[in-house]
């Protein structure tokens, strides 16, 4: 799937193979071909794509500073560029990664990259690179052996599909498949604060403001918590029927509301409301047709800017609720109409629902106690001698 991220100098966007560039003025400052940089790599680190349709930016994100951009590919490599630098190579070489990622940050030293997977891990690697002796293994979070130099942080019994880091770095946020947000002390992740329980559904897009934490995902609800006491407070009505693919949230400085955008899957259409902190209550929902296509992503810049990427252009949204397309490279709208959700259905099917047959074997196991129990009592009162 196409990702899009802002920063204060640039805005990227993930799509397909490829890794767009576009500065301030939102131009093209660069095109960087990740599909080569990966062939470039050991065939041992490489990982296996049938076709094309495989080769799939998985995310991407920032560092703090806005001097690195970290993003994660197909061939379960991470590759760190230096964003005011030419988006050089950060390194020698790309960070290898045990599994298939699924979200990506840093942290505020800019010393590590963390990374979640598909097998519900978080890991951490760092960026400046060590010479390690040949044959050196290291352990994951679930002891197994692992030939890339990782520090586990923590794991999930399913898949995490968000992940990121509380604004002081305090704190390490991820949502999984089984409804839940799980808040963990950084770097010592063994200490987990709070688990925050209260979604129907998978939790697939985090967002913290100071000490607020906004979740959304399949039912279709943002839920406000509290960071440091892990409790609820505040639950918005169900926006849609549809399952909510992300919510970013925007504060500008001074403002007691806080405004969260939100990109629905398999939908063209933005709805957007404030926040309120002091009431800790929803506002009114607006909502804003982009197109008919769907929406990949949304991003917000630091300076409130909403950028949208769907799944054949990219724009802007203007303070008016206009949305207005940037110009791209020939091949961008080919690289998104080939990009495609690399985790497919996320909701869980219930495959067979047996629970009015085991009400109705327990009705059955009642009825048959109470009527053994009554032919004894009618044995009793009849023939007292044989008690």
């Amino acid at each position: 799937m196409a990702h899009c991220r802002a920063s204060s100098d640039f805005v990227v966007v993930g799509a397909r193979s490829k890794l767009y560039v576009f500065n301030s003025s939102q131009e093209v400052a660069h095109v960087l071909d990740l599909e080569e940089l990966v062939n470039q790599v050991s065939p041992q680190a490489k990982g296996s794509c049938p076709s094309s349709a495989d080769k799939q930016v998985l995310g991407c994100a920032f560092s703090p500073s806005g001097s690195l951009c970290c993003v994660l590919t197909w061939a379960k490599l991470a590759f760190v560029f230096e964003c005011r630098n030419g988006w050089i190579q950060h390194g020698a070489s790309p960070i290898r990664l045990p599994k298939a990622p699924t979200a990506v940050t840093f942290d505020n030293d800019e010393k590590h990259v963390i990374v979640s997977d598909r097998a519900g891990n978080v890991n951490r690697f760092e960026l400046e690179k060590k010479e390690y002796a040949e044959g050196t293994k290291w352990q994951d979070i679930n002891g197994e052996e692992q030939d890339m130099p990782l520090d586990p942080l923590l794991g999930h019994i399913s898949i995490i599909l968000d992940m990121c880091l509380s604004p002081d770095g305090k704190f390490l946020l991820t949502g999984d498949r089984d409804e839940k947000l799980r808040i963990a002390r950084y770097p010592q992740s063994y200490s987990i604060s709070h688990f925050c329980l209260g979604h129907s559904s998978y939790v697939k897009s985090i967002q913290v403001l100071d000490n607020l934490v906004f979740t959304s995902g399949g039912d279709s609800t943002i839920r406000v918590w509290d960071l440091l006491s892990g409790e609820t407070v505040a639950v918005s009505d169900r926006l849609d029927e549809l399952a909510v693919r992300f919510i970013r949230a925007f504060r500008a400085p001074q403002e007691n509301t806080i405004t969260i955008s939100v990109a629905f899957e398999k939908c063209g259409t933005i709805k957007s409301l404030k926040y309120d902190v002091e009431s800790k209550t929803f506002g009114d929902i607006t909502s804003k047709k982009i197109q008919e296509d769907s929406i990949f992503d949304l991003a917000y810049a630091p300076d409130g800017t909403l950028f949208v990427l769907t799944t054949s252009t990219f724009g802007l949204v203007s303070d008016s609720g206009e949305f207005s397309p940037i110009a791209a490279p020939d091949d961008f709208a080919e690289s998104l109409k080939e990009s495609a959700d690399p985790l497919g259905k996320l909701e869980k099917v219930v495959a067979f629902n047996n629970m009015d047959e085991y009400l109705e074997r327990k009705e059955q196991r009642i009825r048959k106690r109470k009527h053994a129990g009554d032919e004894a009592a009618e044995v009793a009162s009849e023939c007292p001698d044989l008690l």
